[in-house]
């Protein structure tokens, strides 16, 4: 299968695709404040570095007592999140052992998670979750409701094998044939709606504005967070253009 096939799934049916290499879970009285300190804006974002460059994108699902960091590149970032927690005091950051992300996006993806809400699907909002569970398959999970692609969007997150999920997924919606995605595909859906991918958008070192990311911050926020850029230059700098071959 091509990549223009994938892509052709995605828009008129479903696809599934990994999201999230990593999930960390953040818990302590100060865990809302430190972690909004580090982050650029809440529920789904980009991480800055202090000079306000991307080094990750992530997404944040809030529990009542704990906070679940879903990573696509924990290296740059949540490998380092513990040690300044242990600065922070207060504050306890858990690697998660054995959890897998998979999202699930298109047309037709709600029906492929339908089964798994109580009461209609329709009523989980964009950002919201609720804990979900398949037997045999995923344990300790979650349903938020997201997206990359302009579409219908849900990301599954808890501790499964990632095959048996995704053969879950794929196998979910009767006379509606969904795929697993590469990463060529989702690029080319993601960029077609403006929606910036780490860390291909950024590429060359290209900052927030210049990439034409802003919405991925918290500009508009009276506090402070790691890498802010407040300048008019940088708040109205460049204009990207993306060319498909």
């Amino acid at each position: 299968m091509t990549a223009f096939d994938e892509y052709q799934s995605l828009r008129t049916t479903f696809a599934v695709y990994p999201r999230g290499r990593a999930v960390a879970r953040v818990s302590g009285p100060e865990r809302k404040g430190f972690l909004s300190g580090l982050l650029a804006r809440t529920v789904e974002f980009s991480v800055l570095d202090e000079e306000g460059r991307p080094i990750d994108q992530v997404l944040v699902l809030v529990e009542d007592d704990d906070l679940l960091v879903l990573s696509d590149d924990p290296a740059r970032f949540l490998d380092s999140l513990a040690t300044e927690a242990d600065s922070a005091g207060n504050v306890t950051v858990e690697i998660l052992p054995g959890a897998t992300s998979l999202a699930v996006e298109g047309p037709a993806a709600w029906r492929a998670v339908a089964a798994l809400v109580n009461g209609e699907i329709a009523t989980l909002a964009l950002g919201e979750f609720v804990p979900v569970h398949i037997d045999g398959v995923l344990e300790d999970g979650k349903l938020a409701r997201t997206g990359t692609t302009g579409e219908y969007g849900y990301v599954l997150t808890g501790r499964c094998d990632a095959d048996q999920l995704r053969a879950y997924l794929l196998g979910a919606v009767k006379n509606a044939v969904g795929v697993e995605i590469g990463r060529e595909a989702l690029l080319r859906a993601s960029f077609e709606v403006a929606h910036p991918m780490f860390p291909e958008l950024f590429a060359g070192g290209l900052g927030i504005a210049e990439a034409g990311a802003q919405w991925l911050t918290g500009l508009d926020r009276e506090d402070d967070y790691r890498g802010r850029v407040d300048s008019p230059q940088e708040r109205t700098a460049g204009i990207v253009a993306v060319r498909s071959e």
